[in-house]
């Protein structure tokens, strides 16, 4: 059996708060031990770490400014995968069965996923203005217009150029699984939430053959 401590120590991987406090319910549940003391135990090693007496990393805490960031860094990555994918069509191929469009976030950018890969499946290639136009507000004609057109900064060479779709493809898949987590938790769905960290887990070990 883990002791306390150890237990403690394991829950503080934990960075999400809400995701922390489900498995400590879930560990006291476990090992018939009260939540409280758990929690109080994880408490007390958080604040030690905080104060750097403790040789675990220092837990960060997310600023408003840091959300803001976060959710921008989201955004401006599906746009450059969007971008990537109507400029280069050998990518679809590549990346189709590790990215579907239910790795985008909800509302616009799904959407356009979802056009450019049905597109891909039927047509074998995409036309951008095809897609505009299926738009009726100019502002989003125009919204969907600058999604396409993303670019990152500075001259890449190839090499870079790969590396960077990568991780920005990494980047939108771990974020995926986030969400799905955070579903799976707020259901209170134990066993999807031991499914969506094993996805987690070989998403680490995975690597995209560019």
């Amino acid at each position: 059996m883990l002791k306390l401590d150890e237990m403690a120590k394991k829950l503080l991987g934990f960075s999400e708060e809400l995701e922390r406090n489900f498995y400590i319910d879930s560990m006291a549940r476990t090992y018939n031990i009260e939540p409280e003391q758990l929690r109080r135990l994880v408490n007390k090693l958080g604040s030690q770490m905080l104060a750097g007496t403790s040789g675990y990393k220092e837990i960060k805490v997310e600023t408003n400014k840091g959300k803001k960031n976060a959710f921008e860094g989201i955004e401006k990555a599906q746009m450059l995968i969007l971008t990537w994918l109507i400029d280069d069509p050998e990518l679809y191929d590549k990346i189709k069965d590790f990215l579907t469009p239910e790795d985008f976030t909800e509302g616009i950018y799904r959407q356009l996923a979802s056009m450019i890969y049905e597109q891909y499946e039927n047509k074998h290639n995409v036309e951008p203005a095809k897609i505009i136009s299926c738009f009726q507000d100019k502002d989003e004609q125009s919204l969907v217009a600058a999604i396409f057109s993303a670019e990152m900064q500075g001259e890449l060479d190839e090499a870079r150029r790969q590396k960077a779709i990568k991780d920005t493809i990494m980047k939108l898949k771990e974020h995926s699984l986030d969400r799905l987590s955070q579903k799976a938790i707020e259901a209170n769905d134990t066993a999807y939430l031991m499914e969506i960290i094993a996805k987690k887990a070989e998403l680490k070990k995975k690597s995209i053959g560019l």
